[in-house]
């Protein structure tokens, strides 16, 4: 038998002949090993070439015709220097408490699903 996984070296066994019952139960130890996959790049191009040809064929406007749309201006800006003085214990608990939003936000399942 051949055990082969990735991230781990390739083992074989023999099964003895003399094995007379149905089972044979044996602990196959594998050896882990470091593999470096090659880099996969992922272009909507078949080739590189396409891509330069696609590139090199791209109109783009003179000038920027968009313009943004920021929705109503606050009544009175605010500077950031407005704000409470921070030191550098204040400023580790600011970046613990934004790191664990982050973390919530990221495992936050819905609680209704609509199938259609």
């Amino acid at each position: 038998m051949v055990f082969q996984a990735l991230g781990f070296e390739k083992q074989y066994i023999i099964i003895p002949e003399t094995n007379t019952s149905e089972k044979f139960t044996t602990s196959v130890p594998l050896k882990q090993t470091a593999k470096q996959l090659p880099e996969v790049q992922v272009m909507p191009w078949a080739t590189l070439q396409d891509f330069k040809v696609a590139v090199r064929n791209l109109e783009l406007p003179e000038e920027s015709t968009l313009t943004p749309d920021l929705g109503p201006l606050p009544a009175k800006y605010k500077s950031i220097f407005e704000g409470p003085v921070m030191d550098a214990t204040d400023n580790v608990k600011q970046g613990f408490k934004h790191h664990q939003q982050q973390q919530q936000q990221r495992y936050l399942v819905p609680t209704t699903i609509r199938i259609f």
